[in-house]
């Protein structure tokens, strides 16, 4: 059983977590949709499952935008 709720996305396809003092609660997280792999870096992220959830989806729609 994992609490990482970005697992229940099926875009989501590489998350690795950590937690250093310097850093805080740091996150990999990869998404591949459409053809474009994103992969993002948080540092010290306060929700780290919604915030990254939210940049690897916003990032998928300025990928979409970028291809009109």
């Amino acid at each position: 059983h994992s609490t990482n709720e970005l697992l229940l996305d099926p875009d989501v396809n590489g998350v690795k977590t950590g937690y250093t003092s310097k850093a805080g609660r740091c996150l990999i997280a990869s998404m591949f949709k459409d053809g474009h792999r994103l992969l993002l870096v948080g540092l010290n992220v306060m929700d780290q499952w919604e915030q990254a959830s939210r940049l690897l989806h916003y990032g998928h729609a300025v990928l979409q935008g970028a291809k009109g």
